[in-house]
Order: C-alpha cells, then structure tokens, then sequence
C-alpha cells in the first residue's frame, strides 16, 4: 500500500497529525495556479502563503514532494500526477477549514482509486461535531452563550466552575478610545526575510502584478520561529493595554495594541490552544490585567470557533440577501486608483491603509468598511469578495459568517441581533476622525445611516434594539 499524505497551503501545523500518524507515507505540496487565483487576493496573502509553504517543506524533516509554480497550473491536476506516480492507494489529508477542498480532495481519491483518510483539524479547539451538539435546534444562537460553555468545557480562565475573577467578560473596562495623552503604542516586530520570500516576491511581481498591494514592504512572518516571536512580543508588549483599546481606531496607528496574529493561526504557523495559554499565563504571572486576557480569550475560544461552527453546521444561513442590496462594488476598491475624492476621510485612510498591509484591524472592517458598504447598498457577495481579496487573514469559513452575517446582515439576524451600522458619531468617538463633533453629525456616514434605516424600516421594525433609532428615523422623514 502507498499512502500519500497532502498537506495544503493553509494548513502549515508544526506536529501535523498525519506526519505523525503515518510515518512512512509520502508527502506532497502543491503550488497551483488555480488556486491562486481563485479570488483577486492581495499580494501579501500570496507571498504570506507560498513563501510559508516553502519555509515549511524545507524545515521539514522528511522528503517532500514539492510542486512550484506554474503558470496555468491546476491543483487537480497536479495532486492526480503525483498519485498516479506513486501508485497511490491511499490519500491522507487533515480536515480542510474550508468545505470545498474537503470535498475536492474526497473526488480526487475517488478518480484515483485512492481510499480517503481525513483527520481531525488542529486548528480549532472545536470539531464541528461538538458544535452541532451544542448548536441543537437553536434559531439565533449566542456567541456568549457558546463562550461561556467553551470556558468550562476547555478550563481557560475558571475557578473551579464559575469564571476567573467572578465575571465572565469584562467589556467594561474593555473598548474604550485613546485618550488625548496616548499611551506608548509598541511597533510590531521586525521579520527578516527569508530567501523563499525574495523568491515568492519576484513570483509575485511577474505573475500577479495586477492584484491589490506591492511586494516591497511584505511585513509578515512566514516561519514557525518568527511566529512565535510574534506571539512573545504580543503577550510582553502590547496584552497589558489590548482589552481597554480594542476597539478604538487612530488614522495614524493601523495596529494600535491588536496582537495581529490572525494570519499565523490561519495558516497553521501558531495554533490557538498556544496562543490562549500564552496569555493566560502572562496574568497568573501578573503581566497582564484580567480584562486584556479574558478579551483575548473570548476572540480565540468565543468568536473564532463559534464563526468556524456555523459556517460548518449552518452552511445555508449565507445565501440569502435580506435586504435586497444589488450595488455592483466599483474597481476603485481593488486597485486604489481613481478613488473619489469625496471619500470620507476614515474610509480612505483604512482603504489606503488595506492596501498597504492586507489588513485592518476588527473595528475598522466592521465599523468603517462593513458599514459604509451596507449603508451604501452594496450587494452582499460582491463585499464578501472584496474582504476575500485584501486580507491576508481571509479564509471562507471565517469570511462568510464575519462578513456576510455580521457585517452585511445578509442572514436576516441568525448570526447578529442587529445590523452594525453607525453614524459619524461612533466614528468620532472611538477615532477622533472629524474635526468636531458637528462635522462628524454632517458626515456621509451620518446621512447614510439614517438614509438606510428609513429605507429598510419595514425589515427592521420587530427589531427591538432598534426600536428607538427607527422611531427617530420616522421623525427625520417627516
């Protein structure tokens, strides 16, 4: 029997279940071009991906089969080539995040002849099983619910059965502004780049010059080394002050004290359970204030599993689109150029600041981007494939659910319990964005928001938390 074991691009585990599990299997990584192109993806997620994939195969301590780039080349393609080379009988794989390769990967055994073995995925402390057991027949499950069960079922931040400190969150010490006398913000670290980075760079510029981004300031680690360096200076550095900031926003600080680690875990180059006990540990060694770890628990154990449960166990919830939103989203947002020059002054900053990195910070995908889009009446899949293309952290399971439910609502208030859309008074608040308070009440984020509410009143009206908003919505019209 010859068994050929797959390990894909974003699943770059250290102790990868099926290197252990089979020793004496043959292993295989693809570079496909199809797959590259699936989305218009910015290129620091290209070279964030390959250059990882390459570091991995070379600090790997068996023989790998690497398959590099090709121009036109097709993962099906070249995952059958290298069965049928090795006369394959079995093909072993750990659980994709996402359904489709999952799936993908099942029919390509089949044409093999290969029996498919799937093991469990080590990204993620939940299994969509054990979701489903705790999903049951819920209509609008909780986020703080499923928190609360993660935080007994997994004993993080418990004292014997009730939460650490006697509270389970602490959002009111948490999501305050800056304050007009900032506290020092700690720059992220410096990566040195690795000879598979110079490689995927020149890649990149050859192959994908027409996608979002440049590859001349790539910022990311790309190593299990340097992702652990990130993950130590975090907890050291920038935890202490994270709950109380998260959620503001500076047009001078992309950043702030956000741990930034969403492209290492999804790729697999820090695993979640690490990422927890590191901090856990830096407030039992009292480094850390209760309310930054218990913030930056709930993000890992609470919304990064509950997103990856229902995008697994409620995959329907997505397709619709509650409000009927058909705005086509213009090029400008892809490439950068030609943008209107009477863009509020947030989004542009974030958008330039989207382009420069591949990232933005939670506030300002929801609040900024995720706002203007749905008060603007953009169609829900075309936003979803914006965020899929300028992220460096995005991956269908997350983006649909994140994006698709709470961002744009398209799911009717499955996933959120409102829209979140505000006005140029929350802008202010948490960024100072506006030169007063009156020129932030006359924003396009201001009108937008109101325009929206009397436009959707019919959808909204049996939404108690906005009961208030849409009677003064009511008031405004008249």
């Amino acid at each position: 029997m010859t068994e050929v074991i797959v390990i894909l691009g974003n699943q770059l585990v250290p102790d990868h279940p099926a290197l252990r599990k089979y020793p004496g299997a043959r292993i295989v990584m693809i570079e496909a071009d199809d797959v590259c192109r699936q989305h218009r993806y910015h290129q620091h997620k290209l070279m964030l991906v390959l250059a990882a994939m390459r570091n991995y195969a070379a600090a790997s301590r068996r023989e790998v089969t690497y398959v590099e780039y090709r121009p036109g080349s097709v993962f099906r393609t070249e995952l059958g080539r290298q069965l049928d080379k090795y006369d394959a009988t079995r093909l072993i794989w750990m659980q994709t995040s996402d359904r489709g390769p999952n799936a993908a990967l099942e029919e390509i055994a089949a044409e093999h002849g290969c029996e498919p073995v799937t093991l469990e995925n080590r990204q993620f402390l939940t299994t969509p099983e054990q979701f489903d057991g705790w999903l049951g027949e819920k209509s609008a499950p909780l986020m703080e619910n499923f928190y609360r069960w993660q935080r007994k079922r997994l004993d993080v931040l418990m004292d014997g059965s009730s939460p650490e400190g006697g509270r389970w969150n602490y959002d009111d010490e948490n999501r305050h502004p800056l304050p007009k006398q900032r506290p020092v913000i700690p720059p992220l670290p410096g990566v040195r780049a690795t000879h598979h980075v110079t490689e995927v760079a020149a890649l990149v510029d050859e192959h994908f010059a027409d996608h979002p981004g440049r590859t001349d300031n790539f910022w990311l680690p790309t190593t299990r080394s340097q992702a652990l360096g990130w993950l130590d200076a975090f907890i050291d550095e920038r935890l202490e002050s994270f709950g109380r900031y998260e959620d503001a926003m500076a047009a001078d600080e992309p950043f702030l004290f956000h741990s930034v680690l969403s492209p290492l875990i999804n790729l697999g180059l820090l695993l979640p359970d690490e990422c927890v006990a590191a901090a856990v540990e830096a407030y039992h060694r009292g480094d850390a204030p209760l309310s930054s770890v218990e913030g930056f628990v709930r993000q890992i154990i609470g919304w990064r599993e509950f997103m990856y449960g229902i995008y697994w166990c409620r995959p329907s919830a997505f397709d619709a689109n509650f409000f009927g939103l058909r705005k086509p989203l213009e090029d400008w947002w892809f490439t950068n150029r030609d943008v209107p020059q009477d863009l509020p002054l947030p989004l542009r900053v974030c958008l330039d600041r989207a382009h420069e990195y591949g990232y933005s910070h939670h506030i300002e995908r929801l609040m900024v981007f995720g706002n203007w889009f749905l008060t603007s009446g953009y169609q829900p899949r075309a936003v979803y494939e914006w965020f899929m293309s300028m992220y460096v952290d995005a991956y269908e399971w997350v983006m649909v659910p994140n994006v698709l439910g709470m961002s744009q609502y398209a799911d009717g208030g499955m996933l959120a319990t409102k829209p979140y859309i505000a006005g140029g008074n929350y802008l202010q608040k948490m960024g100072h964005w506006f030169g007063s308070a009156k020129e932030a009440k006359d924003s396009e984020f201001t009108s937008r928001y109101w325009q929206f509410l009397a436009a959707h009143d019919d959808k909204l009206a049996g939404n108690h938390r906005l009961a208030l908003v849409l009677k003064q919505a009511r008031s405004r019209g008249g």
